[in-house]
C-alpha cells in the first residue's frame, strides 16, 4: 500500500519552517474473510517515522504484505478498509471536525466505507483488537532487501529505524 504523506499546515499549524521533522505514518489494513464476525476479520497495522519532510513536498511511504502471509491468508490485493494515521512531533493529525465529518484533506486517509466518524470508531476499535494477533507482519518499505530494485516505487524518503532499537 502506497500512502502519500505531505508536510504542510494540516500536519503542523505551526510550520514556518521549510521542513518537518519525525513525522510518524500508521497504516491499518482490515481484510475481511467469509466470516461476518469482526474478530475473525485480518488486521495489519505498522508504524514507519520519517526522519524530515520537506514542507509542500509530497513523499510516498510504502507498505507491504509479504507473499507467503498474503498467501496464507488468502488475501486480495487491495484491503477491504484500510485508515491513515498521521503525527507529527507526537501530536496526531485529526481526522474528523469536532462535528464527526470526515476533513477534506484526509479524504484519502480513511476507506470511503468508514469514512464517517461512527464506522470509523467501530473499524479502528476493531481493529486495535485485532492487530494484536499480527505484529510485524505489515512492513514499511524500508524493510525490503531492495526497495530501489522494485519497479514503480517512488523515491523513498529517509526513515528513522524503530526496528533497530529492538536488537
Amino acid at each position: 500500500m502506497q500512502v502519500e504523506v505531505q508536510a504542510n499546515a494540516t500536519l503542523d499549524p505551526k510550520a514556518v519552517k521549510r521542513w518537518v521533522d519525525k513525522v510518524k505514518v500508521t497504516v491499518t489494513q482490515i481484510y475481511k474473510t467469509e466470516s461476518a464476525k469482526f474478530e475473525d476479520w485480518n488486521y495489519y497495522r505498522s508504524s514507519a517515522t520519517v526522519l524530515t519532510l520537506e514542507v509542500g513536498k509530497p513523499r510516498s511511504v510504502l507498505f507491504y504484505l509479504p507473499g507467503d502471509i498474503v498467501k496464507r491468508d488468502n488475501l486480495r490485493k487491495e484491503p477491504d478498509y484500510y485508515f491513515v494515521q498521521v503525527e507529527v512531533g507526537g501530536t496526531e493529525s485529526p481526522l474528523f471536525d469536532a462535528k464527526g465529518a470526515l476533513l477534506a484533506e484526509q479524504s484519502r486517509a480513511v476507506h470511503h466505507q468508514i469514512a464517517k466518524k461512527d464506522l470509523f470508531d467501530r473499524a479502528k476499535d476493531a481493529a486495535d483488537r485485532g492487530v494484536i494477533t499480527t505484529p510485524g507482519i505489515l512492513r514499511p518499505q524500508y524493510l525490503l532487501i531492495l526497495p530501489d530494485a522494485v519497479p514503480a516505487v517512488p523515491a523513498s524518503p529517509e526513515f528513522i529505524r524503530e526496528d533497530a532499537s529492538a536488537r
